[in-house]
């Protein structure tokens, strides 16, 4: 029978965002994402026996978000730069 494992310290995601600890008795969950959307949240796990563990990325922890913030900063920065400036720099 699984069981919910209080997380503790605090929750510094803002009020939009859950975290939910589960012990199965097999393995351990962590889910991490939108309280509003429950399809957007990411599932973080490891199994007692074998020590398995992994991440499935949903778009709800602080990765995906740090890749989201990347990924839009790369695309402002590429759409500033002028590659054709009209001035050559080359030598003779």
């Amino acid at each position: 029978m699984a069981k919910d494992i209080p997380l503790n310290g605090q929750d510094d995601r803002g009020d939009t965002k859950f975290e939910k600890a589960q012990d199965t008795g097999s393995q351990i969950n962590v889910y991490v994402g939108e309280k509003d959307n429950g399809s957007k949240h990411c599932h973080m796990f490891k199994e007692h026996d074998s020590g398995k563990s992994g991440v499935v990325h949903r778009g709800g922890c602080h990765v995906c978000d740090d890749v989201k913030k990347a990924s839009s900063n790369q695309s402002s920065s590429s759409s500033d730069s002028n590659p054709s400036s009209g001035s050559s720099s080359g030598g003779k």
